[in-house]
C-alpha cells in the first residue's frame, strides 16, 4: 500500500469506429525508419521500462532496457546510444552519475524521469547540459514527440496516457 506506479490512461471516445482509430494507431509508422534512434531505458521500476518499450519499441532501431545504472552503463559500454532515458533515483548510482559514466559523442538525447525536478542539482544539471528532465508523472504523448525529434508535444495524438511513480 502506498508503494509502486499507479497508471492513468484516458483515451477519447470515438463517433465512428475504424476511420479515426486508423489515423490515430500509426504512431510507429510516421517515424522514418532511416531515423529510428537506438535507444536505452533505465528505470528501477519494471512497469514504467515495460511501458516505455511497449509504447516506443516500434520507433527504434534497438531498444534495450536496464533495472539499473551498473546495467545500463554495461550496455553503452557495448552499444551506441542515439537517445537515453534514465530514472533519477537509480540504486548505486543516480541519473546524472549514469550520464556522466554513459555520455558520447553520438548520444543525441538523454532524458532524466524524476519526481524532483525542483532540485537544485537537477536543475543545474538540466541547464549545463541541455537534458529534457521529466517531472513524474510524465505525458506518454511528450515522450514519443521526444523521440522524434521534435521540441513541441504534438497534440493531435489523441490517447493520453499518464505514468507516475
Amino acid at each position: 500500500p502506498g508503494q509502486g506506479c499507479t497508471f492513468t490512461l484516458t483515451l477519447p471516445v470515438f463517433e465512428s469506429d475504424t476511420e479515426e482509430r486508423e489515423s490515430i494507431i500509426p504512431v510507429a509508422e510516421v517515424a522514418d525508419s532511416n531515423a529510428r534512434p537506438r535507444l536505452l531505458i533505465v528505470d528501477d521500476e519494471a512497469p514504467i521500462r515495460w511501458m516505455l518499450k511497449k509504447l516506443l519499441h516500434p520507433m527504434t532501431e534497438v531498444l534495450f532496457d536496464a533495472p539499473d545504472a551498473e546495467a545500463g552503463s554495461n550496455f553503452a559500454d557495448d552499444n551506441d546510444f542515439e537517445v537515453i532515458i534514465s530514472d533519477f533515483h537509480l540504486p548505486g548510482m543516480d541519473g546524472i552519475e549514469f550520464y556522466e559514466r554513459v555520455r558520447k559523442p553520438n548520444l543525441k538525447q538523454f532524458v532524466l524521469i524524476t519526481g524532483d525536478s525542483s532540485s537544485p542539482r537537477v536543475q543545474s544539471f538540466s541547464e549545463r547540459e541541455g537534458v529534457v528532465v521529466l517531472e513524474k508523472p510524465f505525458d506518454l504523448n511528450y515522450v514519443i514527440t521526444l523521440l522524434r525529434g521534435s521540441s513541441e508535444v504534438d497534440d493531435s495524438l489523441s490517447e493520453r496516457v499518464v505514468l507516475s511513480g
